[in-house]
């Protein structure tokens, strides 16, 4: 679960950054991906907890 837990904060960073740099460009497929794998990754944390 620290497993989980650790994807989770590492993928909201990742996005977080996406986000920021978007006001250069916006890869919109990028965000998307990520922010449904972080989507995927909270949902099973919350069902483990």
């Amino acid at each position: 679960m620290v497993e989980l837990k650790k994807q989770i904060e590492d993928t909201r960073d990742k996005l977080n950054i996406l986000i920021t740099n978007s006001k250069e460009k916006i890869n919109s497929s990028e965000l998307l991906e990520v922010s449904q794998i972080l989507d995927e990754l909270i949902n099973a944390y919350i069902k483990l907890t």
